[in-house]
């Protein structure tokens, strides 16, 4: 297989009920020999530091987990490029930080290409950065210069771009004596498999 995708919404490429079945599904279609099946299938999950759920149900997964259960399910298939369709998309930093060292390493063996709307972590990942706007190229070149050129910039600040209307909310005056509208307190969350996703969470809506 020359190439392999990995997309946004990870839950859109799983349909098996269980992480060696999601792992080898595509590798049984081919008629690959059963040992090569499970080489490729302990390589996959030792790669992505997964070998602790490998008997686990899909369902089961955090979002973080089934990532790396899909980006297992192509690495399976040995390609020589890898597509990732913004790999940080419904990920918490603990989990971008994660998909980030495993790009890194994989990196070493597989050419690969990200497409990013939030491209500030591409600073310590790409080699060259192809920036677009609109349907049009605006710049390819080193991450050092495109995040200090004026094209970048100039994107960055459109209006529809959250950094502007972050710095537009930051001017509305907020009050205490405000009795919020919503309320949230002491919020936790936890998947079947325990594993724990919020904690302690509290957050007050004002009017």
């Amino acid at each position: 297989q020359t190439a392999q995708i990995l997309f946004q919404s990870p839950e859109s490429q799983l349909f098996a009920l269980n992480v060696e079945d999601e792992i080898t599904f595509g590798l049984e279609n081919l008629a690959i020999p059963w040992k090569e099946i499970q080489k490729r299938l302990n390589n996959s999950l030792r790669a992505l530091d997964i070998e602790h759920i490998r008997h686990s149900s899909i369902e089961e997964l955090s979002s973080g987990q089934k990532q790396r259960v899909a980006l297992a399910s192509i690495l399976a298939m040995e390609p020589k490029i890898l597509l990732f369709d913004e790999p940080t998309a419904n990920l918490d930093q603990p989990s971008i930080r994660t998909i980030i060292e495993i790009i890194k390493k994989l990196a070493k063996k597989h050419t690969i290409v990200i497409i990013e709307h939030s491209v500030e972590f591409l600073k310590e990942l790409a080699d060259r950065i192809l920036l677009m706007d609109k349907g049009k190229l605006i710049a390819l070149d080193k991450p050092a210069n495109i995040f200090k050129s004026n094209e970048y910039n100039s994107i960055m600040l459109q209006p529809h771009n959250m950094t502007k209307i972050i710095k537009k909310l930051k001017k509305i005056p907020f009050s205490t004596k405000n009795r919020p509208i919503l309320q949230i307190s002491d919020l936790n969350f936890s998947y079947t498999n325990k594993t724990t996703a919020l904690k302690d969470v509290h957050l007050n809506i004002g009017k």
